[in-house]
C-alpha cells in the first residue's frame, strides 16, 4: 500500500503489544487502486464503535478489507499503518501443524510479544472450546475454526479490526453470544463488519456502508437502526418493519429482502406469521406444525 500519513501519533503500548495508532478516529482516502476495483472514496472507522459492510457477492467488500491492512496496492491518505490492523478472513485460516493455543498465541510469538497464553485459555473457556486447546485444526469443526479465528483476532491487541463475515458458519445462539463477546473486548478498537445477515446489523451497527456498482463505489448508507445500545435485542417485527421503513436501502439490497441467518425474510412471509393456518379449523391445533409460523410450504 503506497499510503501518505496524515499526522500518525507516536507509538503506544499497551499489554506488550505496541499500537502505532492512538486517534478516536481512523480514516482512509483512496486515490486509486491498482487494479481500478474502486472509483475514490474516504472511509471513517470511530474508535469504540461498530461500522458494517454490506453489499452484494463479489461487488468488493473482501478486497477493500484486503486494502485496509496492506495486502493489495493502492494510493491512499491515511492516519493508521497496516501494523494498527487485525484482519480475520472469510474462511478460517489455522495452521494445520499448530494446536490451538499455538495458533491463538501465533502474534505474540511472531512479535516477541509477552506471553497470553492464560488469556487465550480463558476466551477459550468463555466461548466452550476449553477442551480444544491442545487439538489441531483438522480435528475441529468448520464453526469450531472460524471462533478460535475470531479470538486470535481479539488478543492481537489492535486499534482496527477487521472482520470478513466472523459468525456465518455458527449456530444462532452461539452468534448472539459472540457478538455479545465482541462488544466487550473491543471497546477500545474501530470495528469494521462485513456481513449480509441483516440482523448482525441491527444488532451490533452503529454505523453502515454499502459498495456497489462497477468500479464500486463505497458510500455510508441511511438506515433506520435501533437507539439502544450494541448488542441490541432485537424480535422478528423489529426486524421486518426495519426492512419496510428502510428506503434507502440500493434496490440491490431491497429488492431481495433480509436475511436472518440463512432464511430470506419478505413481506409475504412476515404475512404467514400473523395470519392463521387456513387449513387448520378453528379451535383444533392438533396438527398444527411449529414451522408452519415461519415457513410458507409447511403442512399437517
Amino acid at each position: 500500500m503506497e499510503a501518505q500519513l496524515l499526522e500518525p501519533d507516536s507509538a503506544h503500548t499497551d499489554g506488550g503489544n505496541v499500537r502505532e495508532n492512538m486517534n478516536d478516529t481512523y480514516t482512509i482516502a483512496l486515490k486509486n487502486d491498482a487494479r481500478g476495483f474502486f472509483t475514490p472514496f474516504q472511509l471513517t472507522l470511530q474508535k469504540g464503535q461498530i461500522t458494517c459492510l454490506v453489499g452484494e457477492s463479489g461487488c468488493g467488500k473482501t478486497t477493500l478489507l484486503r486494502l485496509l491492512c496492506g495486502l493489495d496496492a493502492c494510493q491512499s491518505v491515511q492516519n493508521f499503518t497496516a501494523n494498527d490492523v487485525s484482519y480475520m478472513t472469510q474462511l478460517p485460516n489455522l495452521l494445520p501443524w499448530l494446536n490451538v493455543i499455538d495458533n491463538l498465541c501465533l502474534a505474540q510469538k511472531l512479535t516477541n510479544s509477552a506471553s497470553q497464553t492464560a488469556e487465550a485459555l480463558a476466551l477459550l473457556d468463555r466461548v466452550g472450546l476449553s477442551h480444544i486447546a491442545h487439538s489441531y485444526p483438522n480435528t475441529l469443526s468448520v464453526g469450531m475454526q472460524q471462533r478460535v479465528c475470531l479470538l486470535r483476532t481479539f488478543l492481537q491487541n489492535k486499534p482496527i479490526i477487521l472482520l470478513d463475515e466472523p459468525f456465518s458458519a455458527l449456530d444462532h445462539d452461539t452468534r448472539i453470544d459472540l457478538q455479545s463477546m465482541l462488544v466487550d473486548l473491543l471497546v477500545d478498537s474501530a470495528v469494521l463488519l462485513v456481513t449480509h445477515d441483516w440482523l448482525d446489523v441491527m444488532r451490533l451497527a452503529q454505523s453502515v456502508y454499502v459498495i456497489k456498482g462497477w468500479p464500486a463505489v463505497l458510500a455510508p448508507m441511511q438506515v433506520n437502526l435501533p437507539t439502544a445500545d450494541v448488542p441490541r435485542r432485537i424480535d422478528f417485527d423489529d426486524l421486518f418493519l426495519f426492512n419496510s421503513r428502510s428506503s434507502s436501502l440500493p434496490p440491490s439490497v431491497s429488492s431481495q429482502g433480509l436475511t436472518r441467518g440463512s432464511k430470506k425474510i419478505t413481506s409475504k412471509t412476515h404475512q404467514a406469521i400473523e395470519q392463521p393456518d387456513p387449513r387448520i379449523k378453528s379451535g383444533d391445533d392438533t396438527c398444527m406444525d411449529d414451522d408452519v409460523k415461519s415457513e410458507e410450504t409447511s403442512s399437517c
